[in-house]
């Protein structure tokens, strides 16, 4: 079977890394053509653009849209679809992975509560639109917590994230501290691109209560594409970490330097409001490494199957601070969340994924 899948054309985003490794993994029993949309010529040259990139994908059997709404831009939003159109040019079943099922804030006004509340209604409007155009859903989560609607909830496949393999690094922590700087600091991690809903400042905010030889270090920088929805380290608090040398900020990482940041760490913060699926985190447990999230959709149904992250249930500084010094003074506690990590990166590998989707393809193929 053949399948053309389509990415993202940027230089930087994880989608990209998580197609490459499905690719890969669909590869051992399918033939796999990577398409790539480039967001800006998609808003550049309109419906056009789209349809030329749908006449590529009618050469194949599947369609799999690895989906991000800066690649179809506003198309989703106003009178014309572009993805429906998409759809209909390619001529072929489609299949589609929810990377993330609300629009970014940049597409409303407001950014209060009713704004919020706006941006939930539009994404649903727009994940009506999406169900109506493709034969399947991929999410990584259930999506009954959000919507009835039959129209979307039949169309679903629940797959988690998949976990890119258990990864036994041959660097110590210690060498790989002394890259970044920060020998015999206790290093607290947030790994990549800046979204604001990754709470950068609520670990800010528990710094305050941990100690001097605590180092929050943070892995990434803004995506381009979405810098309104991204983090900026201006707050007076940041700017005083950073004068006291308690908080850096690494610019963006290739995978060697993912690999050591993620070896320097003693603990990954994973403090997301919301989250659909997350590649950072989906590298920490491959590296097992000990987790602090927020108790979410997503992160309650990880821990439901494996305790590999050790949750709070509140958006309190001094609860997240708690938490870290929980594990970080409690070597018991680091090897059993080391441990519940690596089951769960077996349980979920990108291979066990494909073998997944082979079946919903073929199904797709007869109806």
């Amino acid at each position: 079977m053949k399948i053309a899948m389509v990415i993202p054309e940027t230089e930087k985003s994880g989608i990209i890394d998580y197609s490459n490794f499905l690719a890969s993994a669909l590869s051992i029993s399918h033939e796999v053509e990577m398409i790539g949309i480039d967001p800006k010529k998609c808003s550049e040259r309109g419906l056009d653009y789209l349809k030329s990139k749908a006449m590529k994908c009618g050469h194949s059997d599947i369609c799999h849209v690895q989906h991000a709404y800066p690649v179809f831009g506003n198309f989703l939003t106003l009178g014309k679809n572009g993805f429906e159109q998409f759809v209909n040019t390619a001529k072929i079943p489609v299949i589609l992975t929810l990377h993330e099922r609300y629009l970014s804030p940049r597409w409303n006004l407001l950014s209060s509560f009713p704004g919020r509340l706006l941006r939930r209604g539009t994404s649903l409007i727009c994940l009506k639109r999406l169900a109506r155009s493709v034969k399947r859903i991929i999410s990584h989560v259930p999506l009954n917590e959000i919507t009835r609607s039959r129209e979307i909830l039949d169309k679903i496949d629940v797959i988690p994230h998949p976990i890119p393999l258990n990864r036994d690094s041959q660097i110590s922590s210690e060498e790989c501290k002394k890259q970044f700087g920060l020998e015999n600091k206790i290093v607290l991690t947030i790994f990549g691109f800046t979204y604001s809903r990754k709470n950068y400042d609520l670990a800010v905010k528990a710094m305050k209560f941990l100690g001097q030889d605590y180092h929050l270090l943070i892995a990434g920088e803004s995506y381009s594409n979405m810098a309104s929805d991204c983090w900026s380290p201006k707050d007076t608090e940041a700017r005083n970490l950073a004068l006291e040398g308690r908080i850096s900020v690494t610019g963006y990482l290739d995978d060697n330097d993912v690999e050591k940041a993620l070896m320097a760490s003693d603990v990954v913060l994973a403090l997301y409001d919301q989250a659909d699926g997350s590649g950072s985190l989906s590298f920490a447990i491959a590296y097992r490494r000990p987790i602090v999230s927020i108790s979410t959709y997503m992160t309650r149904a990880i821990v439901d199957e494996s305790p590999c992250l050790r949750l709070v249930k509140d958006r309190n500084p001094e609860t997240v601070a708690a938490a870290i010094q929980e594990i970080t003074g409690n070597e018991r506690i680091k090897d059993q969340l080391s441990s519940a990590a690596g089951q769960y990166a077996s349980n979920h590998t990108f291979e066990q994924m494909a073998k997944q989707l082979d079946t919903i393809y073929s199904k797709m193929r007869k109806e």
